[in-house]
C-alpha cells in the first residue's frame, strides 16, 4: 500500500517516504517487495519491476552481471533479467535483404566473389565498401573483372555488368539504362531504353534471389549473423502494466 501511495503521489519509488507511511525501516520494505521493486545498479534509484524489466534488456543484463561481480545482491537482478529477455530468433525467422546496413561489407564482398567466380587477380583490387557519411554502398574497381561470363551474361547484361547491378541492389536502386541523343538546340538528352532496363532489372531480381539462398548456407556465417541480429534488434522488451497498482 505504501508503494501504491508513493507511485501515486510522487511517481517514483521513494523508500524514506514509504518507511514513514508504513512504520517499517527501508531494509524491511526492500525485503518484502523483493521482485516488485529493483535498484538500478548505475543510478542507485529504485524502480518498479515493470520499469526495470523492460527496455533494452540485453544492455541492462550486462550492467547487472558486472555489478554482481562486485555485489552478489545483483545476482537476483541477473536472474530476473535473463527471464525477461526476448526469445532468441533463429535464422529461419530473420529475413535478410541485400543492402541491409547491419551486415558487414566483407560478407557482401564474399557473396559477390562466390556468385560471379571473380578471378584471383581482380579480387586483389575489388571490394564492397560502405560510407556512413552518405549511407551509400560502393564497389571498388567494379570494372576490373572484364570478360567474366557470369558478370556479363548470367547475372549481368551487355549494358550493365553484374558488379554495377549488385551495387544498385545494395543501394536499393532499380537499375535504369539510358541512351543519349541531342535535341534541336544541341543539348544532350537522356532517353530511357526500356528493353535494356527491363533486362537489367530481371538480372537484379536473380541477384537478390541468389543472395537470399546464399546468406544462411554457411553455418559459421549463419551463427554470427543470427547473434548480431538478436543483439541489435531483439533486445528490447516493451513495458507491460498488469494493473496491480
Amino acid at each position: 500500500e505504501a508503494l501504491t501511495v508513493s507511485l501515486s503521489e510522487k511517481a517514483v519509488v521513494d523508500l524514506p517516504y514509504m518507511s514513514e507511511l508504513s512504520g517499517k525501516d527501508t531494509k524491511e520494505i526492500v525485503e518484502e517487495l523483493r521482485g516488485v521493486i529493483f535498484e538500478d545498479p548505475i543510478t542507485g534509484k529504485w524502480e518498479t519491476a515493470d520499469e526495470y524489466l523492460s527496455g533494452n534488456i540485453r544492455k541492462k543484463l550486462e550492467i547487472a552481471k558486472l555489478s554482481a561481480c562486485i555485489d552478489p545482491q545483483y545476482n537476483y537482478h541477473v536472474e530476473q533479467l535473463q527471464n525477461a529477455m526476448p526469445q532468441e530468433l533463429s535464422a529461419s525467422e530473420i529475413e535478410v535483404r541485400i543492402g541491409a546496413t547491419w551486415i558487414e561489407p566483407e560478407i557482401y564482398t564474399e557473396f559477390m566473389f562466390e556468385l560471379l567466380s571473380t578471378g584471383s587477380f581482380a579480387r586483389q583490387y575489388m571490394e564492397v565498401q560502405y560510407s556512413s557519411i552518405n549511407a551509400q554502398w560502393f564497389i571498388k574497381s567494379k570494372n576490373y573483372d572484364a570478360n567474366n561470363a557470369k558478370s556479363e551474361k548470367t547475372y549481368g547484361t551487355r549494358r550493365a555488368n553484374a558488379y554495377r547491378l549488385i551495387e544498385d541492389c545494395l543501394n536499393l536502386k532499380a537499375t535504369k539504362i539510358y541512351d543519349y541523343s541531342y535535341d534541336e538546340d544541341g543539348k544532350k538528352v537522356a532517353v530511357l531504353n526500356k528493353k535494356e532496363t527491363m533486362l537489367a532489372q530481371q538480372k537484379q531480381d536473380s541477384i537478390k534471389e541468389a543472395f537470399k539462398n546464399w546468406i544462411w548456407k554457411d553455418y559459421d556465417r549463419r551463427d554470427k549473423l543470427t547473434k548480431k541480429y538478436n543483439e541489435l534488434f531483439n533486445s528490447t522488451r516493451p513495458r507491460e502494466y498488469n494493473g496491480d497498482h
